[in-house]
C-alpha cells in the first residue's frame, strides 16, 4: 500500500479515532510521556497540535508524532510501557482497563514502536490489539518490536548487529485449543496461551475444566492434553524442521490429568530417547499411538498405534496395539488389563494423528537477504499472532526470539531469520531507567547523514 493509499487509510484511521475520542464528552488520559528526545507532539483528530514534553499526558485517540532525529517513551495506565521511534505516528484508540472489560487497541500509523504490554494484556489473552495500515497484530503478555519500513530499515540492517541463537528455542506450537491453558516457565511464572502460542524446553502447559489442546513438536510428535492436565517439557530438545529434528531427545512428564501422544521423528531414528513419565511409572515408546491417564496413585496406558512398555518398580509390560495397562506404586509391578477402560473409550479430546499440521509453516524460518518495504515484527517475550489485512489470511504466530515480515502488497506474512535491526536498535527499550540523549548517528544511522550533518558529529 503505497502513495495515495496510506493517505486513504490515514484519513480513515483518523475518523476512526475521532469517532473514538468523540464518544466521550471529557477526553480520557491514557498515559503520560516519561522522556522525550528531539520533537513529539500529540493531536486530537481535528484538534489543535500540541508539544510533548517529560510528564505530559497522553489522551485516548490523540496522535502522536515525533520528529526524524527524535523519539518519545509512553507510560501507560495498565503499565504498558511504549517506545515511539524516531519518524512515527502513533495512537492509543481505546483503553479500558476496568476488570472484566480489559481492552487496549494501538494503532501504528508511520513508522515504529518497542513496546512491553502490561496489565491488560495479562489478564485477558488477545485483548490488546495492534493496528498497522496492512495488519493487526494480536498481543498475548508480550515484549515486541514492530516497526513500518519503507528504505529506511534496508539503510540500517548492514550496520546492525546479528541476532544470536535464542538459548531456548520454540519446541511446540499450540494446533488446536479449547477453553482456557497457562504456560508455566522455569522461574514459575505463567502467561495464558492459545491457538498458535509457542512452548519452550523446560515450560510446563496446563488445561483448565473443560478445556483441551493439541501440541505439535518440532520432530513432528503430537500430543494432546486432556482437560485439568499439568504436562512438563522435562528434557524436549530438537532443531530445525524435517529430518534434522530427529535429533535429540523427548522426555515429558505428565504431572496430572491425562494426554494422547503420538509419537514423531526422534522416536523413529531412536526409541530410547522417547519417554513419557508419570508421578510412578515411565511409559517406553515403540513407534506409537497412546493414550496416558491418571487416577489418583493409578497409571494408566492404553496403545491405539504400535505398541508400547509400561514400567515401574523395577518390571515392564509390553502394551501391543488395542491393549491397555495399570501400575499403581507399592502394589506388585505394571499389570496388563482384561479390556480398555471405558474413560479411554469415551475421550473426546482429539486424537492427535487425526490434527493435520503444516509443520514447515510452524518452525521453518525463511532467511531474507533483502529487506524489502513493509511490516516487520519481532518478539522478546510472549506471544503475537500477525494477520495480513488484505484478503482470507493465514496468520502467523510468533513466539520469543522469532520474527515475521509481511511485505508491501502482499497478503501472506512470513517468519523470518530475527534482523538486527529490529532486536538491536539504538532506541532504548522502554523499560530502561537509563534513558539518555542519543548521537544522530545512532538515531539515523551513517547511511542517510548528510556531510553537513556529519561535521555536526565531529
Amino acid at each position: 500500500m503505497k502513495g495515495n493509499g496510506i493517505v486513504g487509510w490515514l484519513n480513515c484511521a483518523l475518523t476512526a479515532l475521532a469517532m473514538v475520542a468523540g464518544s466521550n464528552s471529557i477526553a480520557q488520559e491514557v498515559g503520560q510521556i516519561t522522556y522525550v528526545q528531539g520533537i513529539a507532539s500529540a493531536q486530537r483528530p481535528g484538534g489543535e497540535a500540541r508539544f510533548l514534553g517529560q510528564g505530559d499526558s497522553v489522551m485516548q485517540g490523540e496522535v502522536i508524532n515525533t520528529s526524524e532525529r527524535g523519539y518519545a517513551v509512553l507510560a501507560l495506565k495498565d503499565g504498558s510501557k511504549i517506545t515511539v521511534r524516531s519518524n512515527t505516528a502513533f495512537a492509543v484508540a481505546a483503553l479500558n482497563d476496568q476488570p472484566g472489560n480489559e481492552t487496549l487497541a494501538l494503532n501504528l500509523l508511520r513508522g515504529g514502536l518497542r513496546v512491553f504490554t502490561g496489565l491488560i494484556s495479562k489478564a485477558r489473552p488477545r485483548s490488546t490489539n495492534l493496528t498497522t495500515p496492512t495488519a493487526t497484530v494480536g498481543i498475548r503478555g508480550t515484549e515486541f518490536d514492530a516497526r513500518i519500513c519503507s528504505a529506511d530499515c534496508a539503510r540500517e540492517a548492514p550496520y546492525a548487529r546479528p541476532v544470536p541463537p535464542g538459548t531456548d528455542p520454540v519446541m511446540a506450537r499450540v494446533v488446536f485449543f479449547n477453553g482456557n491453558a497457562a504456560a508455566v516457565a522455569r522461574d514459575g511464572g505463567n502467561r495464558p496461551i492459545g491457538l498458535g502460542s509457542a512452548i519452550y524446553a523446560g515450560e510446563a502447559v496446563r488445561t483448565a475444566e473443560q478445556s483441551q489442546l493439541v501440541l505439535a513438536f518440532r520432530d513432528q510428535t503430537k500430543v494432546t492434553l486432556i482437560e485439568k492436565t499439568e504436562f512438563r517439557l522435562e528434557n524436549v530438545r530438537s532443531v530445525g524442521t524435517g529430518n534434522a529434528a530427529a535429533e535429540g531427545n523427548f522426555v515429558a512428564r505428565l504431572v496430572t490429568g491425562g494426554l494422547r501422544a503420538f509419537t514423531g521423528l526422534i522416536a523413529k531414528r531412536d526409541r530410547s530417547r522417547v519417554q513419557f513419565v508419570t508421578p510412578t511409572a515411565t511409559v517406553g515408546i515403540r513407534g506409537t499411538g497412546i493414550d496416558l491417564r491418571i487416577d489418583g496413585a493409578i497409571s494408566y496406558l492404553y496403545t491405539w498405534d504400535g505398541a508400547a512398555s509400561l514400567e515401574g518398580e523395577g518390571r515392564e509390560v509390553v502394551v501391543d496395539r488395542e491393549r491397555a495397562a495399570s501400575f499403581e506404586a507399592q502394589r506388585g509391578g505394571p499389570v496388563l488389563l482384561a479390556g480398555v477402560p471405558q474413560f479411554f473409550l469415551d475421550e473426546r479430546a482429539p486424537r492427535p494423528d487425526q490434527v493435520e499440521v503444516d509443520f514447515d509453516a510452524l518452525f521453518a524460518l525463511r532467511r531474507v537477504d533483502e529487506i524489502v518495504p513493509g511490516l516487520y515484527l519481532g518478539v522478546r517475550k510472549g506471544d503475537v499472532s500477525l494477520r495480513a489485512l488484505a484478503g482470507n489470511a493465514t496468520p502467523v504466530d510468533l513466539g520469543a526470539i522469532e520474527a515475521a515480515m509481511l511485505p508491501d502488497g502482499s497478503n501472506v506474512a512470513l517468519r523470518i531469520v530475527p534482523p538486527g535491526f529490529l532486536f538491536n536498535d539504538p532506541l532504548p527499550l522502554p523499560d530502561n531507567a537509563d534513558l539518555r540523549p542519543l548521537r544522530l548517528i545512532e538515531l539515523v544511522g551513517p547511511g542517510r547523514l548528510s556531510a553537513s550533518d556529519q561535521c555536526l558529529l565531529q
